[in-house]
């Protein structure tokens, strides 16, 4: 028997690629890979305008309370007298500095036994005022037995809010000997009166030169330091490492000089 060949109608290349009209799956990834780097950088940009504007507003605040602060605690005149200038020659100077440092020389390599005592005289203090550019003309201080005080009046132009304003006001530190207390006092002069910006008591123990802090008042926050945190206090002193403070024996404030002695 002859075989029979039949030829299966099939369908035009045409109407097979009509009916399938779905596009390949390739082109579905990369469509959708630009759509979700473009969210991503939506919310970086969000995230980054959240920041800058939180930066903004801290920045405004900070500014804000300082030149609330610079207000209440400067004046618009300086209201004082103008302060008088000491000008030293610098060889003079000169000359102190390097007393200054063979003294603290002489104290660190154990050479204190023999040491001439060192003299600070309110000349030398005003001198070295008068060649800082910072402190010239706006400081003048003064020694007297047992007390130093620091006339001041600052410019507060570069601070907020402190054109046209000045830090006036005075400095002192009082000795008493027979309590061994040094009392720190700023008083400020303001638009409405005179007001204390820091209070301070300190204890001091010639024997061991031990520096405790008893009290302390800062007026702008209103704060008083809590007796449990003073009560932990150590020796102020222990915070200049291994400087040899043991090595002096008494600091003296007399009339326009103070004198630093070594252990005899």
């Amino acid at each position: 028997m002859d075989s029979v060949y039949t030829q299966l109608k099939t369908q035009d290349s045409d109407d097979i690629e009509s009916c399938d009209k779905s596009p390949p799956l390739i082109d579905k990834v990369t469509k959708m890979q630009p759509m979700r780097r473009s969210c991503l950088k939506k919310w970086c940009y969000i995230t980054l305008v959240i920041l800058l504007t939180l930066l903004m507003g801290l920045f405004l605040a900070s500014y804000i309370c300082l030149s609330r602060h610079v207000h209440t605690w400067t004046i618009t005149t300086p209201s004082i007298d103008s302060l008088p200038t000491v000008v030293v020659p610098a060889d003079e100077l000169e000359i102190f500095k390097k007393e200054v440092k063979a003294f603290a020389n002489d104290l660190e390599i154990g050479k204190y036994y023999k040491l001439k005592p060192l003299e600070v005289t309110e000349r030398n203090l005003n001198g070295l005022a008068y060649q800082s550019e910072f402190l010239q003309g706006h400081t003048y201080t003064r020694l007297v037995t047992n007390e130093v005080t620091m006339d001041i009046c600052f410019p507060m132009d570069d601070f907020p809010g402190g054109k046209g304003r000045y830090l006036v006001g005075k400095n002192t530190l009082v000795w008493d000997p027979e309590k061994s207390e040094i009392h720190t006092k700023l008083v400020l002069k303001t638009s409405s009166s005179e007001q204390v910006y820091y209070d301070a008591t300190f204890y001091f123990e010639t024997d061991h030169m031990n520096l405790e802090l008893l009290s302390a008042y800062f007026a702008p926050l209103d704060w008083t330091v809590p007796k449990h945190f003073l009560d932990k206090q150590r020796n102020l002193l222990e915070y200049l490492g291994e400087y040899p403070v043991g090595r002096i024996s008494s600091i003296a404030l007399r009339e326009e000089k103070v004198i630093i002695s070594a252990v005899p």
